[in-house]
């Protein structure tokens, strides 16, 4: 591999390492702006009910619920889930703010495999 090219391929992967703690930060920031399904979720005075799912998710967000799936039993499958779009915008901007971040983050962990996958494959010259 060219030194010029081992250099982009070192850059590429700082950047989107960054980027990825970035959009970390970022969905926890959102996340913590939202009122939750009750509307209680960061009132002061009532202490939060702490309930979570399996994954350890709090279930009065809104971005829990949207991501859950609803269980059909005449579908093949059996599960369906919700496509989150612009309804959702409507019910909690903060939820789905953090969903396009986690769509982002997406992105960019799937970008870094690309460069680690570069990195590990390259040969030296």
């Amino acid at each position: 591999m060219k030194p010029e090219k081992a250099l982009e391929l070192v850059l590429r992967y700082a950047s989107l390492t960054s980027e990825i703690k970035r959009q970390n930060k970022c969905i926890g920031d959102h996340l913590s702006r939202c009122l939750g399904i009750s509307g209680k979720r960061n009132v002061l005075i009532e202490p939060p009910s702490g309930e979570v799912n399996s994954k350890n998710r709090e279930l009065d967000l809104h971005l829990t619920q949207w991501y859950m799936p609803d269980y059909n039993p005449e579908a093949y499958v059996g599960y369906t889930w919700m496509k989150v779009g612009i309804d959702e915008h409507k019910e909690c901007r903060h939820c789905y703010a953090a969903h396009i971040a986690i769509q982002e983050r997406k992105s960019a962990r799937r970008q870094l495999a690309a460069a680690k996958g570069a990195m590990s494959r390259a040969r030296p010259a």
